[in-house]
């Protein structure tokens, strides 16, 4: 398959400033500069990119970083045509720059394709890496870009066969905007499920479940866009603003109800997860990773545990952490919630059933309880407090 070009791309490292000048202290100041990837691959980059650099905030008078930024400015352009980072070039105030946004990291990019203009995210994984050869199979497995972000292509580096990008459509992460109803909390919870019970019939544990591994197409909540690093805003300075029901203003974000039913969410992120080729060969497994990984008593770097009870565990902390401690409305959840989040991981249900017993609950409530407004209440110690006597308190 051909590989598509693309502009806009945002290379970020945030080790830079110590490769490039063998400066060993790490200097917030210094601009995150991704000149390591684009030198090392330059034939491909130069022949399929066009590249932004981005950086930090940059103190302006400090000579050493501009010259240096100058300089890997000239090598790799960002339009083609030398750029030079609006801080440097123009003393402009970083806040005011959108190319002063601080990075995410060195792997993830992201970009627009210009053959259709669609936005996108390239990620560079190693090629033997779990990652990589889930990617693969998950695009070749029927129905799983409905719960899967899909992968468009696998872009090898030219001089580096170890690595590739992954290129992926640009997705939005799955809690901002706020949900809004009782409904829209439902709908996710059930595709949630829905896609843990596909991973899980294809033999494969994610391992790291949490908010920031499940992203969402906002592309109708979100009709003009948002900056991929900034995503409060539409264009990395100016901020989104709540809808009010005209759709010809710009820099507007919608509630997934205005923005028409249902959201689509993906799962994301398979650096950790495992997978078997079959039922029994399943097994137990090592290892002390994840985001929320302090919260599931039975994860080990020693002791054998089961990776799909470990999932289930991990969508209820998940909907404890990020939903129940954060808005109210959401008790009918609680013993739900409960029963995932059991330490003893043979009395936790598997995902099928997880799904089975939620959509019980949801075929419960009527039209005027689904559509009842959630309300937040972040660090409210009151609602803690509640949630505790209701066994949802911290082990």
């Amino acid at each position: 398959m051909p590989a598509h070009d693309y502009r806009r791309l945002r290379l970020y490292n945030e080790n830079a400033w110590q490769r490039l000048t063998g400066n060993a202290s790490k200097r917030r100041s210094a601009p995150l500069v991704a000149a390591r990837l684009a030198h090392q691959n330059s034939n491909h980059l130069h022949t399929v990119f066009q590249l932004h650099f981005c950086t930090s905030v940059l103190h302006l008078d400090d000579r050493a970083v501009k010259a240096l930024l100058a300089k890997l400015c000239a090598t790799v352009s960002r339009n083609g045509r030398g750029w030079v980072s609006d801080v440097v070039a123009l003393g402009k105030d970083p806040w005011a720059c959108e190319d002063a946004i601080p990075a995410l990291g060195f792997d993830v990019l992201d970009a627009t394709r210009i053959s259709d203009g669609a936005q996108v995210v390239l990620k560079v994984v190693r090629t033997e890496s779990t990652e990589a050869t889930l990617a693969t199979r998950l695009a070749n497995e029927p129905g799983a870009d409905k719960y899967t972000i899909p992968v468009l292509e696998l872009l090898p580096f030219d001089d580096d066969p170890g690595r590739l990008f992954l290129v992926m459509p640009r997705m939005r992460q799955c809690s901002h905007p706020l949900f809004a109803t009782v409904r829209e909390f439902t709908e996710f919870v059930l595709q949630v499920l829905e896609a843990l019970v596909f991973l899980h019939s294809k033999n494969i544990a994610h391992r790291d479940i949490c908010t920031a591994n499940i992203v969402m197409d906002a592309s109708r909540i979100i009709p003009g866009g948002f900056h991929f690093l900034s995503p409060l805003t539409s264009d990395g300075v100016t901020h989104l603003r709540e809808y009010s029901g005209d759709d010809s203003e710009p820099h507007t974000i919608k509630s997934r109800t205005e923005a028409g039913l249902p959201t689509k969410y993906y799962f994301i992120d398979f650096g950790l997860a495992v997978r078997f080729l079959g039922f029994q060969k399943r097994r137990l497994v090592t290892g002390d990773v994840g985001r929320l990984r302090k919260r599931v008593p039975e994860i080990s770097a020693t002791v054998p545990y089961d990776p799909f009870k470990v999932d289930v565990r991990l969508v209820g902390e998940m909907l404890r952490s990020s939903f129940l401690l954060n808005y109210t409305g959401l008790d009918f959840v609680v013993p739900f919630v409960r029963k995932l989040r059991r330490d003893d991981p043979d009395r936790r249900p598997d995902a099928a059933q997880a799904l089975a017993m939620f959509q019980r609950v949801v075929c419960k409530m009527n039209e005027r309880e689904l559509e009842r407004p959630l309300e937040e209440c972040f660090w409210d110690k009151q609602r803690r407090a509640v949630l505790f006597l209701k066994g949802l308190g911290r082990h």
